[in-house]
């Protein structure tokens, strides 16, 4: 059995909180760090021809990569608002079916949650992405596409991968 016996904040930014946290584990002490991030959503729009989003962005540590609509959820909103709030200002889509497919931990040293959506019927509306992000266009591709992008380190995130290897095998 483990006990904490103390929490310290060793780093703070604006999205991740970096803490050591002194546990005892069958008498001994060790320090365990422990990542505490915002809680976010994930969204595989498929459209009617089977076909995912995806937002093709520039991050300064890995280049242009594609993701599926994702973000933060903010205080007082749910997963699914997130969610809808996410895939419109990222991508200029809304969509009429969503269903919940995956709930989890972004790993075992992190504290975060990410929620992933599946999301059908969908139909254009206007977009206006956050100010801080990068997104340069989205396209749709088939699945059997998504392979040869990751091949390429076009889709670097295992949360991304996650969420569309998860929602490939929801529709088939």
């Amino acid at each position: 059995m483990k006990s904490i016996i103390k929490q310290e904040i060793v780093y703070e930014g604006i999205f991740i909180k970096v803490r050591h946290d002194t546990v005892r584990v069958k008498n001994c002490e060790y320090v365990r760090e422990i990542i505490e991030s915002n809680t976010g959503v994930l969204i595989a729009a498929i459209d009617n021809r089977n076909r995912i989003v995806l937002v093709k962005q520039n991050r300064h540590n890995h280049g242009d990569v594609y993701e599926v609509p994702a973000g933060a959820i903010k205080e007082n909103e749910s997963p699914r608002q997130a969610a809808k709030r996410e895939l419109l200002e990222e991508t200029g889509i809304k969509a009429q079916k969503w269903r919940l497919i995956s709930t989890h931990h972004n790993g075992v040293h992190n504290e975060g949650l990410n929620y992933f959506f599946l999301a059908r019927d969908l139909s254009t509306a206007k977009n206006s992405p956050d100010q801080d992000e990068q997104i340069s266009g989205l396209k749709f591709f088939r699945f059997d596409q998504i392979n040869g992008l990751i091949d390429q380190e076009l889709i670097p995130d295992l949360r991304n991968r996650a969420c569309i290897w998860k929602a490939q095998l929801e529709i088939n």
